[in-house]
């Protein structure tokens, strides 16, 4: 349905706002009186008094003094008549110098509203010159600019309007030091003031402000799904590529151009992706459901129309949103140095090889009754050890699962090579028990030490739970965590 353009505002007769529609009624074809004034102008009644209280007062003053002294002394009378008038005609002239200060607050502002001009000027040229966005774009803008002008000019015309009430103010000065040579002439100043600062009704023009503001957001919305898509388009493709079906993971997660998208939508996504994201928090066994709502959400609202879009952007948003779990919470339970753990490992450190027996065909004879912390840097499984170090630095569940499985997929392959160094095939069939494994790895984290895994295990524990990965995945994750329950229950001999 197309938009309603609001009516304009009507003009009232009396409206102080709107005077300055009237230009003509204040050329007079004879001299004006009080009368012909307020009929034009009944407002301006509320911003002057003339009193003729104060004159009749020096009336009566007089003619006490008159009948007190009995004397028919004409000069005399006229005399304190004359300072009388005197007294009210500068009376008169103080009240019309008083209208300065009108007409420089009057000057003031339009200095004010020009400058206003000028900088909404400046903003519809950098409109113009934008490359971001599309020549539709660049006319809404354009026009909700010049509704920023029209507003500007409206309040503008509105407070030189004043400039009426100010000759009308002088031209009844004039009528009353004519007519009125006794009264007492006020000007309110403070309320032409008042009425000066008060800003006249503008709701027309932000009503089409507010219609074009929708207006623009519409298409901008539209513009943002076309460029939405195009980057979804270089994510599934980087997707295709590194994608690996057996563990339902994609190592090169193409992050960069997928933030990208989703900081293109609007603040409505960007709150519920929010509100997801403390959902996830609050319920981590249920962060697998969470993430696959957003993902439908996303598929929806952008018509992600690839074959394995929910796929791919499962392991995606998994990514982005743990990469602000990791911010907002977990890094608070992670950052936090577990010395317990460190203090075991460094004692497990004091161990040799003797005494984690099913480890011992996986090593050197040479090692077996070294101590840990004594085994050179070149020993055979220095590249492993690296493994596990680098494992502490991943903030994603996913991420880190796959990284636990690389390292022990390739914890196996070494000491199955090491087993059985005259056979390639042996070597490939080779498989580490749990008891080995277990040992092994144990051995691994104490050569690693200080690492700080196992709050990070315990950390990621539910959220890897609730995410279902691959039975490998998961597999990787619980020997990690079997691995560091190892180092608190195994008893050091003494």
């Amino acid at each position: 349905m197309s938009e309603v353009l609001p009516k304009a505002p009507a003009l009232h007769p009396v409206d102080s706002r709107e005077i300055f529609k009237r230009p003509q009624q204040f050329f007079y074809c004879q001299r004006p009186t009080l009368a012909t004034i307020l009929e034009k102008l009944p407002e301006l009644s509320n911003y002057f008094e003339i009193r003729q209280n104060l004159a009749q007062t020096r009336s009566h003053d007089t003619l006490a003094a008159l009948n007190k002294t009995r004397n028919d002394n004409n000069v005399k009378n006229d005399a304190i008549e004359q300072e009388h008038v005197k007294r009210m005609r500068d009376s008169v002239q103080k009240s019309v110098l008083s209208l300065n200060s009108i007409i420089n607050l009057i000057a003031e502002i339009e200095a004010q509203q020009k400058e206003k001009i000028r900088e909404i000027q400046g903003d519809i040229k950098n409109v113009c010159q934008r490359k971001d966005a599309s020549f539709q774009n660049k006319i809404l803008l354009y026009l909700k600019y010049q509704e920023n002008i029209k507003i500007v000019n409206y309040y503008t015309k509105y407070v030189k309007s004043h400039i009426v009430y100010v000759n009308n103010l002088v031209e009844i000065a004039n009528i009353v030091q004519r007519e009125h040579p006794h009264a007492e002439y006020i000007i309110h100043t403070d309320e032409i003031i008042k009425s000066i600062k008060k800003k006249p009704d503008v709701s027309y023009f932000e009503d089409r402000k507010k219609i074009l503001a929708r207006k623009i957001q519409n298409v901008s919305s539209e513009e943002k799904s076309l460029k939405i898509n195009n980057m979804l388009d270089a994510v599934f493709i980087s997707c295709e590529e590194h994608y690996n079906e057996s563990f339902d993971f994609i190592e090169d997660d193409g992050l960069i151009d997928f933030e990208k998208a989703i900081d293109s939508t609007s603040n409505i996504y960007h709150g519920g992706l929010l509100n997801a994201i403390k959902r996830l928090i609050d319920n981590p066994k249920n962060s697998g459901e969470i993430i696959i709502e957003l993902c439908q959400v996303f598929i929806e609202k952008f018509h992600a129309t690839h074959q394995n879009a929910l796929r791919y952007l499962f392991i995606i948003f998994t990514r982005y949103v743990f990469s602000r779990v990791y911010t907002m919470f977990a890094h608070q339970k992670i950052i936090v140095s577990d010395l317990l753990f460190i203090n075991k490992l460094n004692k497990l450190r004091n161990c040799s090889p003797n005494d984690f027996p099913p480890s011992l065909k996986f090593l050197p004879s040479e090692l077996h009754n070294v101590k840990i912390s004594d085994f050179p840097d070149d020993h055979f499984y220095s590249s492993c050890v690296a493994d596990i170090l680098f494992l502490q630095f991943e903030t994603c569940p996913v991420d880190f699962c796959y990284a636990a499985y690389k390292a022990l997929n390739h914890l196996q392959k070494v000491a199955a090579s090491f087993l059985h160094q005259s056979s390639e095939k042996d070597q490939e069939d080779c498989q580490l028990s749990l008891d080995e494994l277990l040992d092994v790895t144990t051995i691994m984290l104490a050569l690693a030490s200080p690492v700080e895994l196992r709050r990070m295990v315990t950390t990621f524990a539910p959220f890897v739970c609730g995410l279902r990965l691959s039975s490998q995945l998961e597999f990787a994750f619980m020997s990690l965590q079997s691995a560091c329950d190892h180092v608190f229950s195994f008893r050091i001999k003494k």
